[in-house]
């Protein structure tokens, strides 16, 4: 998808070419195609004569967490929500869909929202890539990171409503190439001979209420998705260094026990191995549930 400039936008107000109801453009600028709210055609807005790229007879099936046109901050940035979108993939004959936000400001430009069951995603466009993957490539080492390639599948958009910067079709087919390091997910998209790279943060629910002034709760993620952080990376470092230096001291009053008991009636290193292992208790479980955490996380991967 293309990458627009930023300028200053002035609303377009229409009738649609298909059922007559109104339609308002909010980035004409920027806006190649509109999706119709009342009959779900959707429109060619690049030119004053609109033009009907795909018309469309059923109701609007769908309807997005974030209402179109409500503006909001995200992670400092004003944005406006112009589009919404759902994309499916098909692994192993199952359908899996999640959705995408158009969000948008005339000095930053486009930004993207992505929601999978309950779970979402905070991403731009980057030219940080400058290749497209390479066969059998595992890894992409980039800002300082390594992503580690998670998925490649062939996405199709199934919904669509709302204005795009680019022509929008259902059914449109895009080959999307996922690399994780959590927080963080690296995105390829390929389409028409065209690669683009967006880069990703996960946000928790209550962040994306919060920066539009939804109502309500958010729904409560299920499962764990690709680039969602462990819970336990934290507490986890934490745990080991409180275990090293309570171990650290143990060691060092056994060592001086003698001296203060010259006639010990129980072994000095029975006594530390003892007070270690029960020490070690803590660390270790969360180290365990850490794994299990990594382990569940990639059985969803192309490497499971």
């Amino acid at each position: 998808m293309p990458t627009p400039q930023p300028g200053s936008p002035q609303a377009r107000s229409f009738n649609c070419p298909h059922c007559g109801a109104p339609v308002n453009v909010l980035a004409p600028r920027h806006s190649q195609s509109i999706v119709c709210g009342a009959c779900g055609s959707i429109l060619d807005c690049r030119t004053p004569d609109v033009a009907l790229l795909e018309a469309y007879e059923k109701k609007v099936t769908s309807t997005p967490w974030i209402p179109l046109g409500r503006r909001g901050k995200m992670r400092g940035e004003l944005v406006e929500c112009l589009g919404y979108m759902h994309r499916t993939i098909t692994v192993e004959g199952t359908d899996y869909t999640w959705s995408e936000y158009v969000l948008w400001n005339p000095q930053i430009g486009y930004r993207w929202l992505t929601e999978y069951e309950g779970h979402w995603s905070y991403s731009k466009a980057t030219n940080a890539v400058s290749r497209a993957p390479i066969a059998g490539g595992t890894s992409i080492k980039v800002y300082g990171m390594s992503f580690r390639h998670f998925q490649t599948a062939t996405a199709r958009v199934t919904f669509v409503l709302g204005e795009f910067p680019w022509i929008v079709r259902r059914g449109s087919k895009a080959r999307c190439y996922d690399y994780v390091c959590p927080p963080y997910i690296l995105s390829g998209e390929e389409e028409d001979d065209e690669f683009n790279w967006s880069l990703g943060e996960y946000l928790e629910p209550y962040v994306v209420w919060k920066a539009f002034s939804l109502e309500g709760a958010p729904r409560t993620p299920v499962g764990i998705y690709l680039n969602q952080p462990s819970p336990y990376s934290a507490g986890l470092t934490r745990a080991w260094g409180i275990f090293a230096g309570f171990g650290c001291a143990t060691a060092a009053l056994t060592l001086a026990a003698p001296a203060y008991s010259p006639h010990p009636t129980t072994s000095p290193f029975c006594c530390t191995l003892s007070g270690l292992l029960l020490l070690a208790a803590w660390p270790a479980a969360m180290t365990a549930m850490s794994s299990s955490f990594e382990t569940r996380r990639w059985s969803e991967s192309d490497h499971a």
